[in-house]
């Protein structure tokens, strides 16, 4: 009976790991986000606007090359370029969520990692729009651990 309550237990806790995020619409705008990880240590990173930058090919040899065009302000925890979450000066939000399934398009384009592709979207735009626009511009090389294809599916559906 023991063993079983522990692994009823384990089985809970590991359910309960798991990343959320709200964005409440209201007469004052709030949007929060809590990251449920092994860690909490992390750098808030001041990003400026007019600076060369390239992704570092951890997903194969064509790697994106970009001027950002806007500044921003990230939470890294595996250092500069690669943030979990930002919002930029224009006021563009991504947050990175956690979904273990994600499933990445296949094409020649450029690629980044799913990081950097938080960094890129905060760099070049403006508005979810136009990150839905452009997604297909550059390829996320990603290991099938994070959801930047989710999460823009998500932003275009509350686009709509």
């Amino acid at each position: 009976m023991k063993k079983t309550i522990l692994l009823i237990s384990i089985f809970i806790y590991q359910i309960s790991i798991a990343c959320s995020a709200f964005y409440y619409n209201g007469e004052n705008k709030i949007l929060a986000k809590n990251f449920d990880w092994g860690f909490g240590q992390g750098y808030l990173i001041k990003n400026i606007r007019g600076q060369q930058k390239y992704s570092y090919g951890f997903r194969g040899n064509n790697v994106a090359g970009w001027i950002s065009k806007f500044g921003s302000i990230t939470f890294n925890q595996n250092g500069k370029e690669f943030p979990y979450g930002g919002i930029n000066e224009k006021g563009l939000v991504v947050e990175q969520l956690w979904l273990g399934n994600t499933e990445y398009q296949e094409n020649n384009n450029k690629t980044i990692s799913e990081l950097e592709w938080i960094q890129y979207q905060l760099d070049n735009y403006e508005k979810v729009d136009e990150v839905i626009e452009r997604l297909k511009d550059i390829k996320c090389g990603a290991k099938p651990t994070s959801c930047p294809a989710q999460l823009a599916k998500s932003l275009q559906e509350h686009a709509k």
